[in-house]
Formats: C-alpha cells, sequence, structure tokens
C-alpha cells in the first residue's frame, strides 16, 4: 500500500531527507516549497498525511495549518508541523496540526510520528456516522467553540494533547521495533508495556471525549428511540444477549451522538458484567416505561450487582464500583456528563448477586409532540 504524503518546507535539504526516509517504507513524496503552492496541490489531490513547515518564505505555517483543516478531505486526515520553535508547538496543536517533530529530527522519530498517526487516520476516517458527524460539528463550530471554551475544557484539551504525542510515538515506536526486530514480538514483557500504553492512551481518549461533552453544542433533531436503540446495539453489540423492548411511536427531538456517548458507556458496564457470571444465563434487557417526569429507559442486567457503600460513588471519576472490573472508571462518569448536557437524569439502582439498573429519566420538553403513546409499562 503507498502512502502519498504532502511535504510543505523551503528547504530543499529537508525533502531529499524526509524522501530518502520513508520511500522505502512505501511512502510517495510530493514537495512544495510554499505555503500557497502547498494549500493548492492539496486542494488538487488527497494526500494520507501534510508534512507542514511552520516557518515558510510565504505564509505562516499556523495560517496555513488553519486553511488545510477547513478542506474536508483534511478534517480527519493529519497534519504534522516541523518546527525547531518550541513555543508555537502548543499553537500548532490548537489550530487543527495533529502532533509535531522538532528538527533536527531522527530517522526513527520520523518513521514512528508519520506511521502512528497514519493508522490513527485510517481508524477515524473509517469511524462510523456519528463520530464523523461530531468532528464536522465541531469544525463547523469552531469559532464559536473558542469563546465558550471554559477552565475545565482547558484543561482537559491541553491535558490530552500533551499526552497523546508520547502515548502515540511509544505506540509507533513498539510498532517499528516487531517489525525490524521479530523475536521480541514475542517477549512477555515487551507485550505487557505495550498493553500498558494502549490502556493510557485509551484513558486519554476518554479525558479528551469528557472535554468535547463538555463544549459540544446541542443539535437536536427527531429521532424514533427504537429504531434508534436497535441501531446502537446491532452496531456496537450484535453479539450480546439484549432484549429491546420499547415502544415504536416513542420519538424524540435530541441529540444523537451525546445521547450515544450516554448509553453506550453504559451497555458497555452490563456486557462486561452479565459477562462475569457463571451460575445463570447473561440478560440485558432496555424498556421503555412510562413516569410522571415524562419517560423513562431501563436498562436492566443480571449481573453481580454493586453494593451499597460502592453504590453511592459509581458516578465519581476514576471511581471503580466492582472488584471484578478491568475498566479505568470514567465510563459511568462520561455517561452522566453526556446525559446532563440533555437534561436527562441517570441513576443506578442496584442489588448484589440479583441486578443492576440504569434509569434515563426524559423529560417531556425532548419528547416529540406528535408522539401518540407511550408504553405503560412499570418498572420492574
Amino acid at each position: 500500500m503507498i502512502h502519498k504524503i504532502l511535504l510543505i518546507d523551503d528547504l530543499k535539504v529537508i525533502y531529499s531527507t524526509v524522501n530518502a526516509i520513508l520511500s522505502p517504507r512505501g511512502c510517495e513524496i510530493t514537495y512544495c516549497s510554499t505555503g500557497l503552492e502547498g494549500i493548492k496541490k492539496a486542494e488538487e489531490q488527497i494526500f494520507d498525511l501534510i508534512l507542514l513547515d511552520i516557518h515558510l518564505p510565504d505564509a505562516n505555517g499556523l495560517e496555513v495549518c488553519q486553511q488545510l483543516k477547513k478542506l474536508p478531505a483534511y478534517q480527519f486526515r493529519p497534519i504534522l508541523m516541523l518546527t525547531s520553535d518550541m513555543r508555537k508547538l502548543e499553537r500548532g496543536l490548537m489550530v487543527g496540526a495533529s502532533d509535531y517533530i522538532i528538527k533536527p529530527f531522527k530517522e526513527v522519530e520520523l518513521i514512528a510520528r508519520v506511521f502512528t498517526q497514519l493508522n490513527v487516520s485510517k481508524n477515524q476516517i473509517s469511524s462510523d456516522k456519528e463520530v464523523k458527524g461530531l468532528r464536522e460539528n465541531l469544525n463547523n463550530q469552531h469559532s464559536k467553540l473558542e469563546e465558550l471554551q471554559n477552565d475545565l475544557y482547558q484543561y482537559f484539551y491541553q491535558t490530552a494533547h500533551k499526552l497523546r504525542s508520547p502515548l502515540s510515538s511509544m505506540e509507533g515506536l513498539f510498532s517499528l521495533m516487531k517489525i525490524e526486530n521479530p523475536e521480541v514480538a514475542n517477549n512477555q514483557y515487551v507485550g505487557l508495556i505495550e498493553q500498558t500504553v494502549g490502556k493510557l492512551t485509551y484513558i486519554n481518549q476518554q479525558i479528551a471525549k469528557i472535554g468535547e461533552i463538555k463544549t459540544h453544542h446541542v443539535n437536536s433533531k427527531a429521532l424514533n428511540l427504537k429504531s434508534y436503540i436497535h441501531s446502537l446495539v446491532d452496531r456496537k453489540f450484535h453479539e450480546a444477549n439484549m432484549l429491546v423492548d420499547i415502544d415504536s411511536e416513542i420519538k424524540l427531538s435530541t441529540d444523537s451522538i451525546i445521547l450515544t456517548n450516554g448509553i453506550q458507556p453504559i451497555l458497555e458496564n452490563a456486557v462486561f458484567y452479565t459477562g462475569c457470571i457463571n451460575t445463570r444465563d447473561a440478560q440485558i434487557s432496555i424498556k421503555s416505561t412510562k413516569s410522571e417526569n415524562g419517560l423513562s429507559i431501563v436498562i436492566e442486567d443480571n449481573g453481580p450487582g454493586i453494593s451499597k457503600d460502592k453504590l453511592q460513588k459509581i458516578f465519581d471519576m476514576f471511581y471503580i464500583g466492582n472488584d471484578q472490573s478491568t475498566g479505568n472508571g470514567l465510563g459511568l462518569f462520561i455517561s452522566k456528563t453526556a446525559l446532563a448536557k440533555l437534561n436527562i437524569d441517570l441513576k443506578i439502582s442496584s442489588k448484589e448477586n440479583e441486578y443492576t439498573k440504569a434509569i434515563l429519566t426524559i423529560p417531556n420538553s425532548i419528547i416529540a409532540n406528535n408522539q401518540t403513546h407511550i408504553s405503560s409499562q412499570k418498572t420492574a
């Protein structure tokens, strides 16, 4: 597979160096010496990755990066900033750069960062429509989000991006090491370290997601609740034994992206904990019920349950409510944060060795007016 890379740098020696390192590894390098030439070339042809110098003879590299990120083809494709100016690295990440490389760079660092970003880009481009919709909406609302950024968002954003670069480099170095030194691929310690880096990367992604949820502008659209739940289950949990009993007439006016961020961790927990039981069949149900406050969605599993003392802390960040858990304690915190954004209340009830229920109370304000009836089934 050929990876098409665009290099925008006024120094021809940089092109010679990059080409010598990446061409033997399946990369096709296209070279531009000015920012305007680079933008034009990126408009004419889609590249898998762009290497962009901050200092260009005709334009500021940060401004060029902003222009490139406005092109639909490069919303998910990575831009790596080339610079010797450490002071501008943070600004480069803020305008859309995925990573950076400090000049003069070493061969192994260039390879690791480039192929890590190519892999990340591949996953992003092939992600489901909801993730793509989230990114597109964030891009469209970029100027508004800058005005709405608060201290919490700044903390999450800066922390996630500062951690992402070294974690990505470590993942890339592990991949490169296993390719060039196959004998270490089966080393148990290398495998354990690689797993640990993967867990850290996942935690970092979740922290970034919290910041995105906090600042995401709610874009409410009509959705049929039964169809939405079936779609989510089929897409993410098709192998799990889930009973969906949702009234087909229920329609909501809400943001499906934020709603998914709220419901998905609850279902992930249900699948995990029902997988821990050995004495009875695993059962997960998703039901709609009528309540005085509007509509309730009850997600129930027959897993090991949660003790009363731990149940009080279940929504705390990084709190793990069950000794069998292998998670990081962010899932239900994300659920609570996302659902609160939609004015949906979330409560968890549980009885050890019997069940755990997540009860989502949806206010009448987001239930579509043309709904004819709601299931009158009461919560068990």
